[in-house]
């Protein structure tokens, strides 16, 4: 092989790995900007039917049972999703299985309620757990519990 063929196939190769190096930084679950790879995967639950929303004489109307009305800090965690101006409906799960990959649930952890997406669920020696993580966070908050729950978000008002 001659110089050039040499130079050439390099170049090749090293953007086929800046290529495959991009590809896995889109698809990332850290990354919240262009990641269309993923979008699905973290999608929440669909909890409020059509059949539950009346429109009508000025006003709309959602029946659900056992909700509860939420605020939120202002941490950035849950940006642009969730804010400090953001009233959040939250249904209050009866079972564990009410709650999917992709909900944002609140729970309490260390005396404070924290509200961020469930990315993955287990079952250990103690039972089922929720892997939490906010959308822009790097780090998960380890196992959750379905006692710590104390909602789950189901819309939010802005």
């Amino acid at each position: 092989m001659d110089l050039y063929r040499i130079i050439e196939v390099s170049m090749l190769l090293l953007i086929l790995i800046l290529l495959a190096g991009l590809l896995v930084f889109l698809s990332s679950p850290n990354f919240t900007g262009l990641s269309i790879l993923n979008s699905e995967e973290y999608s929440p639950g669909d909890f409020i039917k059509e059949k539950d929303i009346e429109v009508g004489d000025g006003k709309i109307t959602i029946n659900i049972d056992d909700f509860i009305l939420s605020g939120y800090n202002d941490s950035k965690s849950m940006a642009p999703i969730l804010g400090e101006d953001s009233i959040g409906i939250e249904i209050i799960p009866y079972s564990e299985s009410q709650i999917k990959v992709g909900d944002i649930i609140t729970f309490e952890k260390d005396g404070v309620l924290i509200a961020h997406r469930v990315i993955s669920i287990g079952t250990g020696k103690e039972g089922i757990f929720f892997v939490t993580r906010g959308d822009n966070n790097n780090a998960d908050d380890g196992k959750i519990r379905f006692s710590q729950v104390r909602g789950i978000l189901v819309g939010i008002l802005y």
